[in-house]
């Protein structure tokens, strides 16, 4: 007893290995550059790489001021919009549970969307969850810069100071400074009383 001899039948011992995970999270968006009232989705994908089972995993996907929520698609779990916590459970290794948000564009200021693995039971072998490290791959964010467009209107006639019965020409130009193409431009000019449209 106590020589610390392996071979002997009076010793044994047992390998303890932790439970580790590898999480790592994709974000895209299907349009970039909406249009200000265009409709867009968010697509967030989660991915467990191993070597263990991930459990208890909760990702954060807040979504900034400016956007409202019309459609929540999660592949498995249950999303929050309120505080932006995707719950998404069990993630067997090589499981890629995906949610999609779709939301209206209210604002035509540039906005960036994060997401971040935000708890797990087990530790990640290369990230820390709801550190805010962009440099890790449990973090993901995309940029949306809705269009704008700067219009500038310009009217002229052809005589001021007209004599009855003259003719007169209206010019109304439309210039668009940018700087985005402005679409479905319509303008409307309303004659005042007492000229008859030729």
């Amino acid at each position: 007893p106590g020589n610390n001899d392996p071979d002997e039948d009076d010793q044994d011992s047992v390998s303890l290995i932790p439970e580790v995970v590898d999480l790592a999270l994709t974000k895209i968006v299907d349009d970039p550059t909406p249009n200000v009232g265009e409709t867009i989705r968010f697509s967030l994908e989660l991915t467990n790489q191993g070597p263990s089972t991930a459990t208890g995993v909760i990702v954060q996907d807040e979504l900034p001021a400016g956007l409202r929520t019309t459609q929540i698609l999660p592949s498995q779990g249950v999303y929050d919009p309120i505080n932006g916590f995707w719950n998404v459970g069990s993630i067997p290794v090589g499981s890629r549970p995906r949610l999609d948000i779709d939301v209206v564009v209210e604002e035509p200021e540039m906005k960036t969307n994060v997401a971040e693995v935000f708890l797990a039971d087990q530790p990640d072998i290369d990230s820390t969850p709801g550190n805010g490290d962009p440099t890790e791959d449990d973090y993901a964010e995309v940029d949306i810069t809705p269009q704008i467009a700067d219009l500038e209107l310009t009217m002229n006639v052809s005589e001021s100071t007209p004599n009855q019965t003259d003719e007169l020409f209206y010019s109304i130009v439309v210039i668009n400074r940018g700087p985005d193409d402005a679409t479905n431009v319509g303008v409307r000019a309303n004659l005042p009383a007492g000229l008859n449209y030729l």
